[in-house]
């Protein structure tokens, strides 16, 4: 696999200028990005996924909680949010959150330990307060999936969860 550092050697120009010319910097000379250009196609270039990982802080991953694969509704889900994923040259996850309320939260703070760029998340517990104690941790967007609840069964933890700023729901 050909690095960056291997392009700009190829061109004889900085692995900056390189970088440049692949985040489309209008700071390059034109003449300069066709040689880049023509050496990273060349070199057959591939970005390195973890590189930008690490810089940008977040795994190119779509993490799901759900609480049952076996159920049609939330494999549904998976499978859908999977191919988008895949079209955005991402991958996903899935956690299994199960039958008990009082692991969610565990399980979730798992999930954004491994610094996902979306967590899309399927409650079983009827209080999510505990997403606004993870805010530093929690992805740019955390959605929230439920199933209709009867009337009067709000999720006040939920609603305090979105307005401490953890993205949910956004």
């Amino acid at each position: 696999m050909t690095t960056m550092r291997e392009v700009a050697a190829h061109v004889r120009v900085s692995q900056k200028t390189v970088s440049r010319v692949f985040n489309d910097d209008p700071q390059v000379r034109p003449e300069a990005r066709e040689r880049v250009l023509r050496a990273m196609a060349e070199l057959d270039y591939v970005p390195n996924p973890m590189a930008k990982a690490f810089r940008s802080g977040r795994s190119p991953m779509i993490s799901l909680a759900v609480p049952d694969l076996l159920d049609p509704f939330f494999a549904a889900i998976v499978r859908a949010a999977d191919e988008e994923a895949h079209g955005a040259d991402m991958c996903t996850s899935v956690t299994s959150l199960g039958e008990d309320p009082a692991r969610e939260p565990e399980l979730i703070r798992s999930v954004l330990r491994r610094a996902p760029s979306g967590v899309i998340i399927a409650p079983i517990s009827g209080d999510q307060s505990y997403l606004a104690d993870e805010a530093p941790a929690a992805p740019g967007r955390v959605a929230d999936l439920e199933r209709p609840h009867p009337p009067g069964g709000h999720r006040p933890g939920l609603r305090r969860a979105r307005r401490g700023g953890t993205g949910a729901g956004r």
